[in-house]
């Protein structure tokens, strides 16, 4: 019988919610299980199958600097599953989204004429900034990681 203050409850409605989100695209369902997976995260910090879906969740909301972090406190908990290589992916695409958009920012302040240039279509800005809406790294496909049985 299953608690509402169960963390594994939380764990099972997140993955829902996560898999809903990535296949219809609805940002909320990524809202939904982002908080369920903090929630899960706040009772069972060591849980790597909760810290990866909890960094995942992030980038899926292009919350980029959480992700990054999210990333890096995963990979310390646990850098050596056939799991920490995607993360690490993950990590990298992370951070790369945040160098360019803070190189961007330096530029606009330090050469407005150029920044200005910038195509004016949102499709290449977004580009330019690094928005991968809805495909993320997964060099192995996997986008949402569930504890072996």
């Amino acid at each position: 019988h299953l608690s509402p203050d169960d963390p594994s409850l939380w764990l099972e409605l997140a993955n829902a919610y996560l898999t809903r989100g990535d296949r219809l695209e609805r940002p909320l369902d990524y809202a939904f299980a982002l908080d369920f997976y903090a929630r899960a995260v706040q009772k069972l910090p060591a849980s790597p199958e909760a810290r990866f879906n909890l960094a995942y969740a992030f980038e899926r909301l292009e919350l980029w600097p959480d992700a990054r972090d999210a990333w890096t406190r995963y990979l310390e908990l646990d850098p050596q599953s056939p799991w920490s290589d995607e993360a690490r992916a993950h990590q990298r695409n992370a951070q790369s989204i945040l160098d360019r958009r803070l190189e961007l920012r330096r530029r606009l302040v330090t050469d407005p004429a150029a920044y200005l240039n910038l195509p004016d279509s949102q499709a290449e800005t977004e580009e330019q900034l690094g928005s991968r809406r809805g495909r993320g790294p997964s060099p192995s496909g996997a986008a949402l990681r569930i504890p072996a049985s």
